[in-house]
């Protein structure tokens, strides 16, 4: 798929070209089936913390407030489908690698090519297949770029934009396989994957926002930039303490959910220590750290994404960061705040190796709030262009000595308009339901394609109907494909 250096133009503003657009989502892959589904929902369900019935969408149909943009969350290959690129020391060149692959195999491949153990909860296998050897030493770094919201396809219809990433991969070895293996295919969920190499039932985030019987109430997953409701230790958690926290643990992301789940648990750990571990914070335009469990180097603290942002973005006037952050200004941003962590912090200078992590957020931002047009190609070429400039000062620290690992949390649905598909609104449609039920929805959480529904089963006693009556009725409106009950995933 991944063309050669000769084939590729300077560069071109347009976007890949979409014949048969629709036909090549027609997979037929074996987790677009209602088994499959199930399947994926029993590795990501949690009894107190999800509702008792999820219900998938259409194809092509997802739950969005907005006009114009995309989302993501759902079974459908789209959402589940995305890169995954290794390059550097004693990976093999130039290799394209058919296996399938998930995102939990990633911290047992790290661990492995450490040295180190996994997690005890890891349940991914080890990529043995992307090495030269099986016995290479440990490179100093160790480095993951996580590019939020970017799916496997957008290899080939936004190459121009992807020139770096392109290259690396085809420098290095690029699965053509990988997937999302657990559901909702959505950032908290995925990161805290790709952080603990656990499943959702494991590690307890289950969703952007969970339930919390405490409370009787929906709270966010990583509720203040804590990670106590993270159940499982991350690899770094648990590498960090068998070197006796000798290995400098550094995390930032576009968002607290990105940057903590893939670091973990800092302090909070039993014996741990306080990693840098900060992320982008949309209010003030700088970024944060919960100095709680975590701490942030001083340099950074000046810096401020209005400093990075243009007076507009394709038409759009950018007056304040939360409008910033869905542009080319915050992958700029972390460029630079990459690059001088690099510089400053003497990272693989050791007898360990040391861990980096990164979350290129604005791809999502950008995808939720315009959809997949010019305002993404502009966004992926500013996150392509950080990647390129955080690769060649690697290469000049570390020569070949240090292993990097690109890929996303999740993918992205294509836009309604281009597929024959409906945008459903949430609120609307949880309205319909209580309709049918009298109020018998306490609380939903909707993520692109997928929906969790908390229904009040005894309020549904009183009304002589029961959970499969949900399930039927739901199965009976023209955008639902499925409705799975909590016994149906549990078995």
């Amino acid at each position: 798929m991944l063309c050669s250096e000769a084939e590729e133009p300077f560069a071109s503003p347009v976007v890949g070209a979409y014949d048969a657009f629709v036909e090549a989502f027609d997979t037929g892959d074996e987790y677009e089936t209602v088994d499959g589904m199930r399947e994926s929902l029993a590795k990501s369900y949690d009894p107190v913390r999800n509702g008792n019935i999820v219900l998938v969408l259409n194809k092509y149909d997802i739950f969005t407030e907005n006009d114009r943009g995309t989302s993501h969350g759902s079974p459908w290959d789209y959402d589940r489908h995305i890169p995954l690129i290794m390059y550097g020391k004693d990976v093999r060149k130039g290799v394209e690698i058919d296996d399938d692959a998930v995102q939990q195999d990633i911290v047992p491949t790290l661990a492995y090519r450490i040295g180190t153990d996994a997690p005890v909860t890891a349940e991914g296998r080890v990529l043995h297949e992307a090495f030269e050897t099986r016995d290479g030493e440990r490179p100093k770094v160790a480095v993951m770029m996580v590019l939020d919201q970017v799916a496997f396809r957008y290899l080939d219809e936004y190459k121009w934009a992807l020139r770096n990433v392109r290259k690396i991969a085809r420098d290095g070895v690029s699965y053509t396989n990988m997937r999302v293996p657990h559901l909702p295919t959505v950032t908290t969920v995925g990161h805290s994957a790709l952080g603990t190499g656990a499943y959702p039932e494991t590690t307890g985030i289950v969703g952007h926002n969970i339930y919390d019987p405490d409370l009787d109430a929906m709270v966010y997953a990583m509720e203040g930039g804590s990670p106590q409701y993270l159940e499982a230790e991350t690899f770094a958690d648990v590498y960090d303490r068998s070197v006796g926290n000798r290995a400098r643990i550094v995390s930032v992301g576009g968002a607290d959910r990105t940057a903590i789940g893939m670091a973990g648990h800092g302090t909070m750990s039993p014996g741990g220590d306080s990693d840098d571990v900060f992320w982008f914070d949309p209010d003030t335009g700088r970024f944060e750290t919960n100095d709680a469990f975590y701490s942030m180097p001083d340099y950074l603290l000046g810096m401020d994404i209005m400093d990075y942002a243009t007076p507009t973005f394709k038409g759009h006037i950018v007056d304040d960061p939360e409008v910033a952050m869905a542009s080319p200004a915050l992958p700029l941003m972390m460029g630079d705040a990459l690059v001088n962590v690099l510089d400053n912090e003497d990272l693989g200078s050791s007898d360990v190796t040391d861990l980096l992590f990164a979350n290129f957020k604005s791809p999502d931002y950008v995808g939720h709030e315009y959809g997949q047009g010019p305002e993404l190609f502009l966004t992926l070429l500013a996150v392509d262009r950080s990647i390129g400039r955080v690769k060649e000062k690697l290469d000049e620290l570390y020569g070949d000595d240090y292993m990097l690992v690109i890929t996303a949390d999740h993918g992205a649905a294509p836009n309604p308009e281009r597929t024959g598909g409906r945008r459903v609104h949430p609120d609307q449609f949880v309205e319909r339901i209580n309709a049918d039920f009298n109020g018998a929805v306490r609380f939903n959480e909707p993520a692109g394609g997928i929906m969790n529904l908390y229904v009040d089963e005894d309020a549904l006693a009183l009304q002589g109907k029961t959970l499969e009556d949900v399930k039927d009725t739901l199965e009976s409106y023209d955008e639902v494909f499925h409705a799975f009950t909590k016994d149906e995933i549990q078995s």
